[in-house]
């Protein structure tokens, strides 16, 4: 057949024409058009959030696990509101969702300040900002920034300038919450355990036996030294309310604990410190954190006050304390509440007044070291006082400490 017999000449042509037609798709394939608003002229402002590709959502049709509220600098919005959940579109945009980025496109470019805040729907979301902007010479200009880890309920802050006449034209940077409060446990060597910390909401910060947790929006925890140790833990934006905070013991040794606050105007307080607190091997000591992002002293260190209880203690249980053979005394953390009459204290050990170890004041608090022989000891305290519902009541505790 190559050599080309004219009798043959059909049959060739045949087996040809069968052969093109086995080599041609059973089905046309689809012509794909890729419609990417983000790829328009350069002369626009566009911004993206792109999340990793964990966080793709498995719903359909996918969206994001970031929102984004976008305020220019006439002052328009554009985006989700974080606190009413209110869509606004007052500045004129494209805008673009997918699974793993979200953006728009500005109708107009226009230089000046851009606030934006970025929320997330599920916990320690990561995720990169990108914005690019036009030129003096009309080629677009990008900068990028790799965001913090997005949570649910707190609230990412930037600020972003834009000025084509800068270098570079695009400037993305933080703003810092103003609201927020520290934490800080030191100590020599490691005397106590790591930090637990307890929101309102019931969420946990800190580390427990199985490893670290780190339920609470926006928390950072860092643990450093070993001769001289350090723990810190830091809240931004926390909810209003009450704080549970835990402390264990590692060693016969005693730590100091300071606190830090700023209220919403970014003013700072700072709460006095609980020095040189003795601790053993496995006891808890339990705290009390009254934040408000409003109030005078934005963070109050408190006792876990009991109904209407005027007095409370951070390291003695409800029934007794039991405590190895020669032990002498023992550090009682005791906290005073806001309605107390100080004229009315009592303290009795073993019937002998010991009310002078004591100063009492309104929402108070110290370290008394109470004297201890073998044997069961009994300590009565009484106070008179307004509990927070209003009762005027005097509020008696009997503390057991036993020695073996």
């Amino acid at each position: 057949m190559a050599a080309g017999e004219p009798a043959r000449h059909p049959e060739l042509r045949a087996i040809l024409d069968t052969l093109r037609i086995w080599t041609r798709a059973r089905r046309p394939v689809p012509r794909v058009v890729e419609m990417n608003t983000f790829r328009g002229p350069p002369q626009a402002v566009v911004l993206r959030i792109a999340t990793a590709e964990q966080h793709r959502a498995s719903r359909w049709p996918p969206s994001p696990v970031t929102n984004w509220l976008l305020t220019d600098p006439r002052g328009r919005r554009l985006g989700r509101d974080p606190a009413t959940g209110t869509w606004y579109s007052e500045a004129p945009a494209i805008t673009h969702s997918a699974a793993v980025e979200s953006g728009f496109m500005l109708r107009e470019t226009m230089e000046g300040h851009y606030g934006l805040q970025i929320t997330a729907s599920v916990p320690s979301v990561t995720y990169q900002l990108a914005v690019q902007a036009p030129d003096q010479s009309g080629k677009p200009a990008t900068a990028r920034h790799r965001g913090r880890t997005a949570e649910p309920g707190a609230i990412d802050r930037y600020d972003i300038v834009y000025s084509k006449g800068s270098t570079p034209v695009v400037r993305i940077a933080e703003v810092g919450d103003s609201w927020r409060f520290g934490i800080l446990l030191s100590s020599r060597g490691d005397v106590a355990g790591e930090l637990i910390l307890t929101d309102p909401k019931g969420r946990v910060t800190g580390f427990d036996p199985v490893g670290k947790i780190e339920q609470i929006p926006q928390t950072s925890y860092v643990a450093a030294g070993s001769g001289q140790r350090s723990v810190r833990l830091d809240v931004r934006q926390p909810m209003e309310g009450s704080y549970l905070l835990e402390v264990t013991g590692t060693a016969p040794e005693s730590y100091t604990l300071a606190l830090r606050a700023w209220d919403r105007s970014g003013t700072v307080t700072v709460t006095p410190e609980l020095r040189d607190v003795p601790t053993e091997p496995g006891v808890v000591h339990l705290y009390r954190l009254d934040y408000a992002s409003t109030g005078r002293a934005p963070l109050k260190l408190a006792g876990r006050f009991e109904g209407d209880r005027l007095l409370a203690y951070a390291n003695h249980p409800s029934t007794e304390a039991r405590l190895r053979a020669g032990v002498t005394s023992f550090p009682l953390i005791i906290f005073y509440g806001a309605g107390i009459k100080p004229v009315t204290f009592n303290a009795l050990l073993n019937g002998d007044n010991i009310s002078g170890r004591f100063t009492p004041e309104p929402e108070g608090y110290q370290i008394v070291r109470i004297p201890l022989v073998p044997g069961p000891n009994t300590l009565l305290l009484s106070v008179e006082g307004t509990t927070a519902s209003g009762r005027t009541v005097t509020d008696t505790h009997r503390l057991v400490f036993r020695v073996e």
